[in-house]
């Protein structure tokens, strides 16, 4: 329920080549099979905030980049979704596409009324 932390730095390479956790949220379609393709296909987990980029192939320089925040109305999503494929519109679009993570449901957006849990950590997470 805190606001995000600055990430730690690192020295060697940090391998990204998979999708990130999707963020703690309620998985049940509600017997509706069309939400099938909208749950994670990714573990779930509270280590999710993460951000993903795709640079199309060969690199070129001085390329646009887009910033895609997914939806799910604030209650649930991933970047991670097969549909969301940065490296698809990467190449597509000759672009960098950068997409980020964000706290969810309860764990992003319940307000307690006290310090330690302050509300809106989702939207702190989008802007950090």
């Amino acid at each position: 329920f805190l606001p995000p932390r600055p990430v730690e730095s690192w020295i060697n390479v940090l391998n990204t080549t998979t999708f990130p956790s999707a963020c703690v949220q309620q998985l049940s379609t509600d017997g509706l099979p069309v939400l099938q393709e909208w749950k994670p296909t990714t573990p779930i987990s509270e280590d999710c905030l993460y951000l993903s980029v795709a640079v199309p192939r060969p690199r070129q320089s001085k390329l646009p980049v887009m910033v895609w925040i997914h939806g799910g109305g604030f209650y649930s999503g991933s970047s991670g979704l097969g549909m969301y494929d940065l490296r698809t519109l990467a190449s597509e679009e000759n672009i960098i596409a950068v997409s980020i993570q964000y706290r969810v449901a309860s764990l992003g957006f319940l307000y307690a009324g006290i310090s330690d849990a302050p509300g809106n950590a989702g939207m702190l997470d989008q802007v950090a």
